[in-house]
């Protein structure tokens, strides 16, 4: 059993590595705009269509919200392998959604709209779903009474896009000036900017086989390579180190309390965890069943729902192919980080 364990460890291994890489390249493009509707079970929610190279982990980044929130509210999904145009329901919070006097270019607000159900009146909307002012919500909808009709379209605020327009307007405006200046560089001055950039070369060269005395080996610091360059009247000085080294992944090995939901209609190996990375695998041992399993893990277990003890939280098909009898029970864990 120990060599099927660490042979299952080491694909997971590879498997964690090569995801990483993927999950954090996905991004989620907000639509153009997004409604909102209140459901009994769930509370404020809006639909997502999924795109191309979507995880829920990304989904929830995008709209503030816990992974564990999403599942939840999709009990009929399988969340592991989202495919694309899949609709799910996304929680929406007030933190998500910003006030109507956010300033900034039009372009970069997304608007946000509930969509009133039968019943549904001006207050209800405004204060206790939003909590927002019956006036403002009057004036920024232009409305003169407070009755609304079903699937009426209310604007309760925006939500700023993450890459405002205007910065790119302002990039691509510095680009174009500095290519314009770039150009009125004579032949005379390139030439002479030339000569000085051989000279203080020339320099460093001489001064780096001198003094190689300050490369640092200490743990989490950059290493400095001292490239002092200097002219004869000690005007011209540069100095450059290298890029800080990439964090090297380790194998961890944890072991705790694992939670699963018998009541949950979730589907899929799936789990959510404290520290792995969102995309990789993780390997859950019960010592018990003696059974193993590699188990996608597609979020983090929100800071507060649950005990320090409890290190992840199991799909019910997940707990099944582990043998789990109880709710609650052992297990050991290894993975990547």
């Amino acid at each position: 059993m120990k060599d099927i364990f660490n042979n299952r460890l080491f694909v997971a291994v590879i498997i964690s590595i090569f995801t990483y890489g993927i999950s954090t390249a996905q991004s989620v493009i907000l639509p153009k705009t997004i409604i909102v509707e209140h459901h009994a079970a769930h509370g404020l929610c809006t639909n997502y269509l999924v795109d191309k190279g979507n995880t829920v982990y990304s989904i929830a980044k995008a709209y503030q919200v816990e992974v564990l929130d999403i599942i939840e509210s999709n009990p009929k999904k399988n969340l592991v392998n989202l495919q694309l145009n899949d609709r799910i329901t996304i929680p929406v919070n007030h933190n998500f959604i910003d006030d109507f006097t956010v300033g900034g270019d039009p372009r970069d607000k997304i608007p946000v709209y509930y969509k009133a159900k039968k019943g549904d009146n001006l207050f209800r909307i405004s204060r206790i779903y939003f909590d927002l002012s019956i006036e403002d919500v009057k004036k920024f909808n232009k409305m003169s009474n407070i009755s609304l009709q079903p699937n009426q379209l209310v604007l309760v605020g925006y939500k700023m896009k993450k890459n405002p327009s205007v910065i790119k307007t302002q990039t691509e405006s510095t680009t174009r000036k500095q290519g314009n200046e770039s150009k009125k560089v004579t032949t005379k001055e390139a030439t002479d900017s030339g000569s000085k950039k051989q000279e203080i070369a020339k320099s460093s060269s001489v001064n780096k086989q001198k003094d190689t005395s300050l490369k640092s080996n200490e743990p989490g610091k950059m290493k400095f390579d001292k490239i002092i360059a200097k002219s004869d009247n000690d005007e011209n000085e540069e100095v450059t180190a290298d890029e800080p080294e990439a964090p090297v992944k380790k194998v961890r090995k944890d072991n705790g309390i694992a939670v699963w939901n018998p009541q949950s209609l979730a589907t899929g190996i799936f789990a959510l965890h404290r520290d792995a990375i969102p995309g990789s695998q993780i390997e859950v041992y019960n010592p018990f069943s003696k059974k193993s399993l590699s188990v996608t893990v597609i979020g983090e277990i929100p800071a507060t729902a649950y005990a320090d003890n409890v290190k992840i939280i199991i799909s019910p098909e997940t707990a099944k192919a582990l043998g789990a009898l109880d709710e609650r029970f052992y297990v050991k864990m290894s993975y990547v980080r």
